[in-house]
Order: C-alpha cells, then structure tokens, then sequence
C-alpha cells in the first residue's frame, strides 16, 4: 500500500461500510471491531493505492468517489479491467493466496476510502463463518463479472461492448434514463477494448436506438430494454 494521508474513520464512514456488500453477514457488533482495526485514507485523482505485486497488506473500500483496477500488460503499459463505486471493495484476492495484490490500483477520481488490515479481515473470517461462505460468494460472483468482460471484448463489436456497458449503469426500471459517467470516457474506452475514437463512433451508431450523448459526462439512454435487446442479439 502506498504512502496515502491516513485518519480515523467517522461515524458517517461507518454508517456508509455498514451497508458494503461485503460486510452484510456480519453482526453489528463484530463489524464495529473489525473497523476499530480500520483507518480512513484519502486519494486525489490518479493516485496509485497500489502496486501489482506489492504486498497485499490492506482491503480497500470505497466510501466515497471512483477507483480504477489496473493489469499489467507490457513491461511499460496497464490496462484498466474494472471500476470500483462507492461500498465496494479492492484488493481482495491478493489477501487470501500469494499474499500480493495481482493487480494494480488508482484514483480515478478523488476518493475517500477505508483501509483494513489484512490479519485483521482474516481474524475475522476465522470467527465468522457465514462471512466465508459470504466471501466465497463475492469472489466468485466478481470473476463471473470479469469473465463476462472477456467473452464481451472476444464476441462483440464496439457498438454492442458500449450498450451493454451503458446497460450495467442503468437503474433496473423502465423508462428513459440519464447516465452520468463517473470518469473520462477516455479512461472507459480503455476498459472497453477500444479507443476514445472508436467509443464515440460507437456512441453515434447507439443514436437510432435512443442513446444520446449530453455533455461530457451525461448520456441519455432513451429505452433500456430496446438496448438490452440489441445487446442480446448480438450474442444469440
């Protein structure tokens, strides 16, 4: 873990942590502990959390803004593989096999996050058994997502990988929507397989399905289910 400003979790942090995901099985009482052993960091954007292969001595979770996890592609290039919202979690994996994080972790934008040590979350676990069973679960269902992401880059176009991106952003309602976008699209056509060109050409192809770009940041998508069909057909 990098030298990141460290203080003490707040009451509204812990509020915040209480409804992570990861945390649900846990007894009031027994997450109060583990994040007593917890401190909070802050991170401006672009800030590395850290390195591939450093020792994976914290889990990370996201209280406030976006984190980018980064794979290594080249002596001298990464790639960014996932984006990491508010109430979840980085860094699991590497506490539990070679005790370093096989990836890389970094701001995208500034974040607020809450850092817990390693030997404290395994303590944890060796107390709490519906937390492993819960763990278990949450890594497998993360490789299923990046199992998803491969077979997408492997069997669908530009147009089709930006749908169903778009698609994993929208509220699970009908009716139009407005998407905001939590980082550059420079940075989500990166994580998309493609350039920033090819993700506004994609974009422009979306339009005759009702997806219309609102500024930088917002983009309207007309009727989900219309996209979600065109995203289904791709694959049939």
């Amino acid at each position: 873990m990098t030298d990141l400003p460290r203080e003490p979790l707040t009451d509204a942090d812990a509020v915040r942590l209480r409804s992570a995901a990861l945390f649900v099985p846990l007894p009031r009482e027994a997450l109060a502990a583990l994040l007593g052993e917890a401190c909070a960091a802050v991170a401006e954007p672009f800030r590395v959390l850290f390195e591939q292969d450093q020792p994976a001595d914290h889990l990370v979770v996201v209280i406030e803004g976006v984190v980018g996890v980064m794979a290594a592609v080249g002596p001298h290039e990464s790639c960014l593989v996932e984006l990491i919202g508010p109430g979840q979690v980085v860094g699991e994996a590497g506490l539990f096999d070679t005790g370093r994080y096989p990836v890389a972790a970094q701001a995208i934008t500034g974040a607020r996050l809450a850092l817990i040590p390693a030997a404290a979350l395994r303590e944890c676990l060796d107390t709490h058994a519906g937390l492993r069973r819960h763990m278990l679960g949450f890594l497998s269902s993360r490789l299923r997502v990046l199992v998803q992401q491969i077979a997408q880059l492997k069997l669908m176009s530009a147009p089709q990988r930006v749908g169903s991106f778009l698609l994993g952003l929208t509220q699970r309602r009908a009716g139009r929507q407005t998407i905001r976008l939590a980082c550059e699209r420079r940075i989500i056509a990166g994580m998309l397989g493609m350039t920033p060109e090819s993700l506004s050409r994609s974009l422009r192809q979306l339009r005759d399905l009702g997806v219309q770009s609102q500024g930088k940041r917002d983009i309207l998508v007309e009727d989900p289910e219309r996209l979600r069909a065109f995203v289904a057909g791709i694959t049939e």
